[in-house]
């Protein structure tokens, strides 16, 4: 009887530790799912769509009025070609990033209530949690590249938006007079 009693004790404390292990795994997790989601948010589409439309219009205004170049503006053109072909790039890469971090957050949600329910075996829990922490490295790779794109499209733009702008303008000006 007794024997049957130290038995239970220590599968309860086995179970529980598991089970502790596996929620501060959990919260890890969560920790580095808000991290990756706080990143995300600080990226401003609009930013993106913003540059591009300012591509456009001064692509229009060079066809319009640019007739020659030099080798400088020649450059930064295609540079300024580079940013605007990124963009679509940048947004499938953000809608994928955008739908694979909600779907970790509410995977995350319900492996934290399958684990307070008790409803996954202690001995599977780890593999639950390696599988979830698999899932949010590939978010933070595509959240790599997102941010590369993303910084590479606005600091083109920031550089080049002004610079072309300004070349077609007196280019406009020499040829209305």
């Amino acid at each position: 009887m007794m024997r049957k009693v130290a038995s239970i004790c220590f599968l309860i404390i086995f179970f529980s530790a598991c089970n502790y292990k596996g929620s501060e795994k959990l919260e890890q997790l969560k920790n580095k799912i808000t991290t990756a989601n706080d990143t995300f948010q600080a990226i401003e589409p609009s930013l993106v769509t913003k540059a591009a439309k300012g591509y456009n219009s001064n692509l229009e205004l060079v066809k319009k009025c640019v007739d020659s170049a030099e080798n400088d503006f020649s450059q930064a053109m295609n540079n300024y070609k580079g940013m605007k072909k990124s963009t679509p790039d940048f947004f499938n890469s953000y809608s994928l990033t955008k739908k694979n971090l909600s779907n970790e957050i509410s995977q995350l949600e319900m492996l934290a209530k399958d684990l307070e329910n008790n409803f996954i075996p202690a001995d599977s829990i780890p593999l639950y949690l390696n599988l979830e922490e698999e899932n949010i490295d590939i978010i933070f790779s595509d959240l790599h590249e997102l941010t590369l794109l993303y910084n590479f499209i606005i600091e083109t733009n920031d550089s080049l938006y002004p610079y072309v702008k300004d070349f077609a303008e007196k280019y406009c000006k020499k040829n209305e007079k």
